[in-house]
């Protein structure tokens, strides 16, 4: 069963797994390995429903901003080493697709206007 935040099960590799209206992250470069996906802002990545257990010991190595159209521009995902969105990392462009060399892991993230 899907949780709240989590994208239908699919068959798709890669990035391709990603839902529309969703970021995701990889634990492997080029959207490869465990992916965790929200279509929300998370404060804290190691609670709540949508978890992400391999991100607390390691850094995503890709993402993909799936997002989509937002009447009020929210379509940057904005991301952050410390838990409520403080210390940024990072902000990953609606639509991009990228991989990532951070020396720390990500543990929130939030919807931006801009990056």
């Amino acid at each position: 069963m899907n949780g709240p935040d989590e994208p239908p099960a699919s068959t798709a590799a890669g990035y391709e797994r990603c839902a529309p209206r969703f970021v995701c992250f990889f634990s492997g470069s080029g959207g490869r390995g465990e992916m965790c996906a929200w279509e929300h802002d998370d404060a804290v990545w190691s609670e709540g429903d949508r978890a992400c257990d391999w991100a607390r010991k390691a850094a995503p190595r890709s993402v993909f901003d799936n997002g989509g159209a937002d009447p009020k521009g929210f379509v940057h995902v904005a991301h952050f080493a410390a838990n409520d969105f403080e210390d940024a990392l990072g902000c990953v462009p609606r639509g991009a697709r990228r991989d990532l060399a951070l020396a720390r892991p990500i543990t929130s993230h939030i919807w931006a206007t801009d990056c």
